[in-house]
């Protein structure tokens, strides 16, 4: 009886594994019922980047102190896209040092009536629109200061390296440090030599 059990086990797992095999091939061969969306060329990706209601995050904004500039932190609402983080570290520096900052010097250069209309970030540049101009003043010197105070805000963000600015849509050309004038793009390099924090 033992042995009659054993053996009809034995032939159910046989018949269960038969059933349940995958068949073998001996070369590949195509499927052919293959979701169109896995053959596209280049499936795009997609990332969300999701934060907590409420939640912070923490940027670095530039000020300037006696005559370098200096970083200070700031806590922001956080940012689903790195275009969003560089318009929320950017607009902090349109606000006036704190009263413990202005105490230690730090100021700015940039122009408080100005707002940032938008940031796009694409190929690591950062284009930030204002309603204004940026710069509180307008010497040449002045602007530059307040145009190193936002790149280097801007470039601060992971991901930019440069700045592209735009006013109300259209490109502004802005000095540098040495004192030329640039309608491309900016990067950290154009201030660095006067303005650069040591």
């Amino acid at each position: 009886m033992r042995r009659t059990a054993a053996l009809g086990s034995a032939m159910a797992l046989l018949i269960l594994g038969i059933a349940c095999g995958a068949p073998t091939d001996d070369r590949p061969r195509a499927l052919s019922a293959v979701p169109s969306d896995l053959l596209a060329a280049n499936p795009g990706t997609t990332t969300t980047v999701t934060s907590p209601p409420g939640s912070t995050s923490q940027v670095t904004v530039y000020y300037f102190g006696s005559e370098r500039l200096v970083q200070v932190q700031r806590q922001v609402p956080s940012s689903a896209s790195v275009a969003a983080g560089v318009q929320k570290a950017v607009s902090q520096i349109f606000t006036p040092p704190r009263e413990d900052e202005s105490r230690r010097g730090l100021r700015t250069f940039v122009n408080p009536a100005t707002a940032v209309l938008s940031a796009t970030v694409e190929n690591n540049i950062a284009t930030i629109d204002f309603s204004g101009l940026p710069a509180a003043a307008v010497g040449n010197e002045q602007v530059a200061m307040a145009l190193a105070q936002i790149v280097y805000t801007a470039t601060s963000v992971d991901g930019v390296v440069g700045v592209q600015f735009t006013l109300n849509g259209k490109k502004l050309s802005v000095p540098t440090s040495d004192g030329s004038q640039q309608s491309a793009p900016v990067g950290r390099a154009s201030y660095a030599p006067s303005y650069g924090p040591l």
